[in-house]
């Protein structure tokens, strides 16, 4: 089975001379990029904060695309302040349906992830403790999304999902963006 996939997706690469049209080709945006996060052990979920994204990418073919993009999200949750800073590289698969001059692709995304957050007490119930704390952490995530082109601009809405954890708790994390940019 796992000959059977491999050779599918090399095939879909090698495919790029014979499905290639205008279709093809990188491009970049930047747009509206939401967090929520879940807790699992206080079996609690929160708004993780809104910011912006910048993503570049690359168009195969109809088929498979590859991406690159940076997340930025400012939180306050009670008396902490937290800044989320999320770097992904990942690809999607889908087919962009064609409409004259337009293409709409439904598709999932595999990636894998950089995720860093500070965060800053500024209430802490111990006062001689640093409130300061940085946090990192590396994971794949999964989604899926919908890009629409229209000649050489296009728009992509994605929802994203990961798991991090640090020394206290495990985070299941979901990302919403919005991304409006060019085709080049």
């Amino acid at each position: 089975m796992k000959y059977l996939i491999s050779c599918v997706l090399l095939s879909l690469l090698f495919l790029n001379p014979v499905i290639a049209d205008d279709y093809t080709g990188s491009r970049f945006g930047g747009g509206y990029s939401q967090s929520n996060i879940y807790i699992d052990a206080l079996n609690m979920s929160s708004d993780d904060g809104v910011g912006f994204k910048l993503e570049y990418g690359y168009d195969l073919n109809l088929l498979v695309s590859f991406n690159f993009s940076y997340e930025a999200n400012d939180e306050k949750f009670n008396s902490i302040d937290g800044e989320g800073q999320t770097l992904k590289l990942g690809g999607d698969l889908g087919y962009a349906i064609s409409m004259q001059k337009a293409y709409l692709k439904p598709y999932v995304t595999l990636g894998y992830l950089l995720y860093t957050e500070e965060r800053v007490d500024n209430n802490p119930s111990d006062p001689t403790k640093d409130p300061h704390s940085i946090f990192n952490d590396n994971t794949f995530y999964y989604g899926v999304g919908l890009r629409f082109q229209y000649i050489d601009f296009y728009t992509d809405l994605s929802f994203d999902m990961f798991n991090i954890n640090d020394s206290n708790y495990d985070y299941s994390f979901k990302q919403t963006a919005v991304t409006i940019g060019i085709k080049f």
